[in-house]
């Protein structure tokens, strides 16, 4: 598993990057950090075993999405998760390298 730091770094963007408070919402940073988790999880676990952390990750982000209104800011589109959602992309291209290489 990835160093705490990483995962602390990586939560605390998407958090930042979302607008969310720093006072409030703490269920909302909660599941911010959660995904960075995850996301890191993702990473360094066997091909195996990462669809079900890719399901959770997809859920999760569907958690967050859900609670946008209580963040501090507006979000009106997904323009504000073009970082996160980008790092998804870039998961599941390699993850679909390595499956075609296999076969």
């Amino acid at each position: 598993m990835k160093a705490p730091n990483e995962t602390l770094a990586l939560g605390e963007r998407i958090v930042r990057e979302l607008g969310i408070s720093s006072h409030g919402n703490t269920f909302s940073r909660w599941l911010c950090h959660y995904l960075a988790e995850l996301i890191v999880a993702e990473r360094s676990t066997a091909n195996d075993d990462r669809k079900e952390i890719q399901t959770t990750i997809v859920e999760t982000i569907s958690k967050i999405w859900t609670r946008r209104n209580d963040f501090q800011r507006d979000i009106h589109s997904l323009e504000h998760l073009h970082q996160v959602l980008g790092t998804i992309r870039f998961q599941q291209e390699g993850i679909a390298k390595q499956l075609s290489r296999k076969q």
